[in-house]
């Protein structure tokens, strides 16, 4: 019979710790809930690099760089030297025409740890093309306090050139960047 007791309060202290383990766990885990509900329902703060959206002409400032999108053109075929290129059928090339100056104390290149691009209707996505065109400043060094003005070139679909919506030229630098409304 004291068997029987002992073994009796032993299976109730089992159970009253395992209930109490349980329990514990269930608080915790519903804190952890609480929690991650919280974070998702806080208002976001717009990230570092959205800047507004600049206009043609406008002077810009990115890290040591001064950037002014001029002027941007669409257009059939480049003249490469005495060569003449055509863009692809369905195809036009953009050519943005930009002014970069370096405030940095080295000569580089705009593209060394940056690059541009081109949005259109906020979400497709072109990159600049490199040439041997006079003036392309996809790999032109700048000195030091000098300016350089020049272009970028962009392949895109003939659509995108003769579509109303948006176009926008993001210059980036080292996760930095600024944004030129181009239409």
């Amino acid at each position: 019979m004291k068997v029987i007791l002992v073994l009796c309060s032993f299976l109730m202290l089992i159970a009253c710790s395992s209930q109490k383990a349980s329990n514990d766990t269930q608080t915790s885990t519903t804190k952890v809930e609480v929690s991650q509900n919280n974070e998702t329902t806080k208002p976001t703060a717009p990230p570092k690099s959205a800047a507004k959206l600049a206009s043609l002409g406008e002077q810009l400032k990115l890290n040591d760089w001064e950037i002014k999108s001029e002027s941007f053109e669409f257009i059939n075929e480049i003249k490469i030297n005495d060569k003449t290129v055509t863009a692809k059928d369905g195809e036009k090339f953009l050519r943005l025409n930009v002014s970069l100056t370096n405030n940095g104390t080295e000569s580089d290149p705009f593209n060394n740890g940056s690059g541009i691009k081109v949005i259109y209707n906020e979400k497709f996505e072109y990159k600049s093309s490199t040439s041997t065109l006079d003036g392309d400043l996809s790999y032109k060094f700048v000195k030091p306090l000098s300016t350089e003005k020049g272009m970028y070139l962009f392949q895109l679909p003939e659509k995108v050139a003769n579509a109303p919506e948006e176009l926008i030229a993001v210059f980036e630098v080292n996760k930095e960047k600024v944004s030129v409304k181009l239409r």
